[in-house]
């Protein structure tokens, strides 16, 4: 089964899976999130340096179910105080998902609701339930789905 891919307006930036951002010095500290989105006009023309410096504009985290909420809070927390414009939490045992913002409003969705990327991506939404394609999470085994 292949994802779906949302339609999005091309050259707005760059998606990033197992990429480094290096969001503090002396001493670094270099995170990576699950996935990452950063803005075309972030990205050097000379191309990626092998850690980005400051956060992705869109850090993207997967919570696992043995992650309990102060850690998922402080994940999230840990983006936006690097520079995230928005950090999305995705649970996939619940289907849902967090936003926040650096405004420290927190929105929480469920697979019914609508996912917006503003003001970061304008016009890019996704509705929750579309990020989880099966009925049921499966479980992970090595990174692949077993069918």
């Amino acid at each position: 089964m292949r994802a779906r891919v949302p339609n999005i307006p091309r050259r707005l930036g760059r998606v990033f899976t197992e990429a480094g951002f290096v969001i503090a010095t002396d001493p670094d500290t270099v995170r990576a999130p699950d996935v990452a989105f950063i803005s075309a006009w972030r990205i050097p023309e000379g191309g990626l340096p092998a850690y980005f410096p400051g956060a992705p504009d869109i850090a993207i985290e997967m919570v696992s179910p043995s992650s309990s909420e102060p850690e998922a809070l402080a994940r999230a927390l840990t983006w936006l105080e690097a520079g995230s414009a928005a950090v999305w939490m995705l649970y996939p045992d619940s289907r849902s998902v967090k936003v926040y913002r650096p405004s420290r409003n927190v929105v929480a969705l469920g697979e019914d609701d609508v996912l917006d990327a503003a003001p970061v991506l304008v016009g890019f939404s996704v509705k929750v339930s579309d990020l989880f394609p099966f009925d049921n999470p499966p479980r992970r085994s090595h990174g692949f789905t077993l069918s």
